[in-house]
């Protein structure tokens, strides 16, 4: 029997979703242009090539180092263009911790996480403490995250949220990341996890179902700040839903970091980003 406690990182890749279109920028619109936007050739390349090259590696070093019972659960749209919804099915197949859920734009996202997440819970008792994790598709975890993260996936954490401020931000141009920043920014949304505890009494809680913007965490419950560590990247690039010159300026106006420091602290290969 596996007695390691569980964590689920989830991970929305390019959903297309009637019920959230207004939590992200480009789904302010109508519904035909939010689509328009999302499945961009370019927009999906830019995506692609980050979760291919850097969020996944990412992870699964940060994985290997873990005792946590880790799933990576990725949510993909139904409509996503069939070359790309081929190669994200490809990109993950033999990675035993990584699953590809579709959903269509009429699904409830929030509650069809919710839903899969249970499932996945259905055999544990009753005050098991689990945690959910949030990783967007063109960010990275340290390769130490979940060895950060484990102390806190226990009984006194039960009902609180865990962000890990400190970090970097990587303005990419297009071709590469021209600059790395400095970032500490408390309830960012790399790594944000939610602890839980197994009641099935009542709904199963993740850190997306909490009702409110993940800058808006502590509203909702009492958060943890952990700062002791550069514990995520968080890309900053053109197609980015909250992308602006201001942005990007404000991230720029942070102290910059060698790029060669970054790279080497997360293990990733330069190549792909230079």
């Amino acid at each position: 029997m596996n007695n390691r406690k569980k964590v689920f990182v989830l991970t929305r890749y390019s959903v297309l979703s009637k019920d959230a279109a207004r939590s992200w920028k480009i789904g302010q619109n109508s519904l035909e242009e939010y689509e328009r936007v999302l499945f961009n050739n370019d927009r999906l390349d830019l995506h692609q090539n980050f979760f291919e090259n850097l969020t996944l590696p990412a992870l699964a070093k940060s994985i290997s180092g873990s005792k946590l019972d880790i799933h990576h659960l990725i949510f993909i749209s139904t409509k996503l263009p069939s070359p790309y919804k081929n190669k994200i099915y490809k990109t993950v197949s033999g990675l035993e911790y990584s699953s590809i859920y579709e959903l269509s734009p009429d699904d409830k996202t929030l509650s069809s996480i919710e839903k899969i997440v249970g499932d996945m819970l259905v055999d544990e008792e009753d005050g098991a403490v689990y945690a959910t994790v949030r990783l967007d598709d063109d960010d990275a975890l340290h390769p130490s995250f979940f060895k950060n993260l484990e102390v806190y996936v226990n009984d006194s954490y039960t009902n609180m949220g865990v962000s890990f401020s400190r970090g970097y931000s990587g303005v990419y141009d297009g071709e590469k990341f021209s600059s790395f920043h400095k970032m500490n920014s408390i309830n960012n949304a790399q790594g944000q996890a939610f602890i839980s505890k197994v009641d099935k009494s009542k709904t199963l809680r993740t850190v997306y179902g909490l009702k409110v913007a993940h800058s808006r965490l502590h509203w909702v419950c009492p958060v943890i700040v952990d700062g002791s560590k550069d514990m995520y990247i968080r890309t900053v690039h053109q197609h980015g839903d909250f992308y602006s010159k201001e942005y990007k300026d404000k991230m720029s106006s942070n102290d910059s970091v060698d790029r060669e420091i970054v790279f080497s602290s997360f293990e990733l290969n330069t190549a792909k980003f230079m």
